[in-house]
């Protein structure tokens, strides 16, 4: 289903009760299943390994100094 297009909607309102109705729809053929602890363990382990990378609790924060002007505008 992923590059059909189910319909066109002039309003946030027919769009999302169309959504809605789909999504009860797959959900009731294909319910959720429960993750494994051992799936749980590797998706914790790859998200701690992304977020790393953008942020380093370790290293100081570099302190904003006040500008030496001013004067405004």
């Amino acid at each position: 289903m992923g590059a059909i297009l189910l319909g066109t909607y002039s309003s946030e309102k027919q769009a999302l009760a169309a959504f809605n109705r789909v999504r009860r729809d797959l959900e009731s053929k294909m319910p959720p299943r429960e993750t494994s602890d051992d799936e749980r363990r590797q998706l914790l382990e790859r998200y701690v390994a992304d977020t790393l990378v953008q942020h380093n609790s370790l290293r100081n924060e570099i302190k904003k100094k006040p500008s030496k002007s001013r004067t405004f505008g």
